[in-house]
């Protein structure tokens, strides 16, 4: 169930739209599976389905904000003005780069010490 945000704002809320849907995309245009989407200020969480498609069964209001999280990217926040949801794309975060080093499985090293307790 969708909760209000704060009471106290200054000017009545209106009812965006329910319920809103769309989709998560990468730099490269895929979808991004698994995105965490959240309206601030609220208990409403939504997940990406295996398509990046998500869909809020909740009333949202106008003024609320919708953040889309997801591992290895930047978090975005998207105000919520009317009914449409923009194209939401995720920038990759500066720390998402993927270091490999060490060694392949089944790589031996070779040991060059000669006084061992091996007996």
């Amino acid at each position: 169930m969708a909760t209000r945000p704060n009471a106290a704002a200054e000017r009545p809320l209106r009812l965006a739209c329910a319920p809103i849907s769309g989709k998560v995309f990468d730099p490269n245009g895929q979808p991004l599976v698994g995105a965490t989407l959240l309206i601030k200020g609220t208990q409403d969480v939504y997940v990406t389905d295996s398509e990046g498609k998500f869909r809020f069964t909740e009333p949202v209001y106008e003024g609320q904000v919708l953040a889309i999280e997801a591992a290895g990217y930047k978090t975005l926040n998207v105000p919520l003005a009317d009914c449409a949801v923009p194209r939401l794309v995720l920038e990759r975060a500066p720390s998402a780069h993927i270091k490999r080093s060490g060694k392949r499985a089944g790589q031996v090293t070779r040991l060059h010490n000669r006084n061992t307790n091996l007996k």
